[in-house]
């Protein structure tokens, strides 16, 4: 199983970064319904993104869709309580940042075993407990 990070989501609609936009409107629709799942954090995190850039108008109505899309297309895994106790011992024995050891905890959880995302680079093509993290911009 798959899941995305929220930077490779929010590049596909980001008008600032037409390159990024370009590279993530070609990687996001490769990816398989049956093998990919929408980690809740990240829908969170798209949403404020979104929120954010439509109140500086750097995005329209419809950007608002784009969470709606996904999650038609993407099974949506909840996290419990564990993922937030596993993402504590993630931060302490790899020295990750707190909300990259919650994605990588709440990926263990929803059984993904590959994490797409351009965010991690101190950690980029590494496995961490069972997840490997793959930058699909390199």
């Amino acid at each position: 199983m798959n899941a995305v990070d929220t930077n490779i989501l929010a590049y596909c609609i980001d008008s600032e970064s037409p390159a990024k936009a370009t590279r993530a409107g070609a990687f996001v629709p490769s990816l398989q319904p049956g093998s990919t799942l929408l980690l809740w954090q990240v829908v969170v995190e798209l949403g404020a993104v979104i929120t954010r850039w439509h109140r500086l108008g750097k995005a329209s109505d419809e950007a608002y869709g784009w969470i709606e899309d996904l999650l038609a297309e993407f099974p949506l895994a909840v996290p419990t309580a564990s993922v937030a106790t596993d993402g504590l011992g993630l931060y302490r024995a790899h020295k990750l940042q707190y909300f990259d050891a919650l994605i990588i905890a709440s990926c263990r959880h929803a059984g993904a075993t590959t994490l797409y995302s351009e965010d991690l680079p101190g950690i980029a093509g590494a496995e961490v407990e069972g997840v490997r993290i793959v930058n699909p911009f390199s």
